[in-house]
Order: structure tokens, then C-alpha cells, then sequence
């Protein structure tokens, strides 16, 4: 049970969380030119995370819906 708890804290304390939202939501978008799934994959991250996202509506901008040749 302490370990688990020390795992706990340290993810607190993890670096990723010392970042401003900012910059995280930059590394998203960049994330989102490099795939289209990107903002789904980061959305399910972690509760954070997913608040950023879903607030950074450049990453979502570049997923296409887009009709394929062939398929009615």
C-alpha cells in the first residue's frame, strides 16, 4: 500500500505537470499535424490532458471527415 501511495505522489510531482498549458497545447497541435487520431489518443491520457484538449480547437482542426472514392 506505501508503494502504490509513493507511486501517487511521484506522478504529482512529474515534470509533464510543471508545463503551462500553453506549451502542452502547442505539443498538441504539432502532435495533431503528424496524425489525425493524435487528439483522441492524447484525450484519453488523462483527466488533464483531456481538458487541454478538448480546449485547444487548432488540434482538432486538422482531422478530415472526408468522403472516400468508391463507397457510397
Amino acid at each position: 500500500a506505501l508503494e502504490k501511495e509513493a507511486e501517487v505522489q511521484r506522478a504529482w510531482i512529474a515534470p509533464i505537470r510543471k508545463l503551462p498549458i500553453e506549451i502542452l497545447a502547442e505539443i498538441f497541435v504539432h502532435c495533431s499535424s503528424l496524425s489525425e487520431l493524435a487528439p483522441v489518443t492524447v484525450s484519453e491520457v488523462c483527466r488533464f490532458w483531456r481538458q487541454v484538449i478538448l480546449a485547444t480547437p487548432q488540434a482538432w482542426c486538422l482531422i478530415h471527415f472526408g468522403h472516400k472514392k468508391g463507397r457510397n
